[in-house]
């Protein structure tokens, strides 16, 4: 089949490249894995070749999945052309994907075209894909992000919080008296992003704007309050915010105390483990003598697991065995039992589990009851919260698994962790 790639029609020929990346995954996948097929080292530059044959549609599917499997440069004009010819009105997530592709590939030139669309006044951009910039690859661009604040504002304007997410993370200090005044002259106050720029730069102005209404917990919360938790909260997290946060873990609103568990889980610190806690048992107390009622309660059920969740799988912070014991005893809906009962099963039997899939860059980890953590940093801050001495058995598989294992084993040293064997 690979063989007769040049010689097959356009309505086919998306469907054998298809099948022979598969081929390829397999062999990757094997335990152990297995040297790709000889005829796998030409089947990028068959498809830069013949890539015009192939429908659009196809096209993109295919060229996310060569870039995944090879991070082969000669795809670099491919996905570069896919940003290109992006144009108003088009779909965002083929130019997203192939941005994502292209950072893999090529860093700099990635980052550099996040650089580039930040400053467009209509792009395909959006503000998770500012994560691939690093503040420290930035430069000085305070006078260019303002100027460019009034663009979203205007008719037709284009994703109004974008420009304020760039300030947030690439403003420098300097910048916040003007953007105080911009911020104080608007009519409308309620800007998220624009908050998490003073979180970063000048946490005390931030506090100012989240006491500046009364934390009353039995009325409806400001318009504001929500979008502080769900877009301020993945763009700057500080003691401000998140005390702000665990007040509202005690309001008269589930959803409001549902969406306040979720975010603190994902982005506070420490400190929050607490406040999740009372919380916690709080729900325990007011659903004990009427448990019946309870699983008809969808948000209240969906209420005590985001708790559970967020206690028991926060990623500033370690539940360990005792912890998911004692939540399991203050757990009333079926859902949180089992949930708990599940990341038990992680610690019964030591030494514990770490599971990491490493291929081309990529790599993602489980660590005891926490799983989906989506790099070797996320794995490394983890294991830090593991008590010096700890073991874990470790298994790796992937392409890059041999790297990965001395990745981990680096990690361990570093901890004071210890590795009882591989596999």
């Amino acid at each position: 089949m690979a063989a007769s790639l040049p010689q097959k029609q356009p309505e086919v020929l998306a469907d054998a490249f298809s099948a022979l990346l598969d081929q390829v995954q397999q062999s990757r996948n094997a335990r152990p894995p297995q040297l790709a097929p000889e005829w796998a080292a030409g089947l990028t530059r068959e498809f830069v070749r013949s890539a015009n044959k192939i429908n659009t549609r196809q096209h993109y599917q295919l060229l996310g999945y060569f870039a995944s499997m090879f991070h082969s440069p000669e795809l670099i004009p491919l996905l570069e052309s896919v940003l290109d010819n992006w144009k108003r009105g088009d779909y965002y997530e083929a130019p997203q994907t192939a941005l994502a592709s292209l950072y893999k590939i090529d860093r700099p030139r990635a980052q550099a075209r996040v650089l580039h669309e930040l400053l467009e006044p209509t792009t395909w951009l959006d503000i998770h894909l500012l994560n691939l910039l690093p503040a420290s690859a930035v430069p000085p661009m305070d006078d260019a992000l303002i100027e460019a604040l009034p663009w979203p504002q205007r008719s037709g304007g284009w994703n109004p919080g974008l420009i304020m997410a760039g300030l947030a993370k690439y403003g420098t200090p300097e910048a916040a008296p003007k953007l105080k005044a911009i911020y104080e002259s608007q009519q409308q106050k309620c800007q998220p992003e624009l908050m998490a720029y003073f979180m970063r730069v000048d946490p005390d102005y931030a506090g100012r704007v989240f006491h500046s209404h009364s934390w009353d917990m039995q009325v409806d919360p400001p318009p504001c309050t929500v979008q502080y938790f769900q877009r301020t909260a993945p763009l700057a997290m500080g003691p401000e915010l998140e005390s702000y946060m665990a007040a509202y873990l005690m309001h008269a609103n589930v959803g409001l105390k549902t969406i306040a568990a979720q975010m603190l889980g994902l982005y506070a610190s420490k400190s929050a483990a607490g406040p999740l806690w009372d919380a916690f048992r709080y729900f325990h107390d007011y659903w004990k003598d009427r448990r019946a009622e309870l699983p008809p309660n969808g948000a209240g059920v969906q209420l005590e697991v985001a708790l559970r969740n967020a206690i028991a799988r926060g990623h500033n912070w370690l539940a360990d065995a005792a912890d998911l014991h004692l939540m399991e005893s203050v757990c009333i809906s079926e859902r949180c039992l089992y949930e708990t009962q599940q990341d038990l099963r992680a610690w019964q039997q030591m030494p514990l589990r770490l599971e990491v899939s490493s291929q081309g860059g990529d790599a993602r980890a489980t660590v005891a009851q926490y799983y989906g953590l989506e790099s070797m940093e996320a794995l490394e801050q983890k294991l830090a919260q593991f008590p010096r001495g700890t073991s874990f058995l470790v298994s790796t598989w992937g392409e890059d698994a041999a790297q990965a294992l001395a990745a981990i084993r680096q990690l361990a040293e570093r901890q004071g962790l210890i590795l009882t064997g591989s596999r």
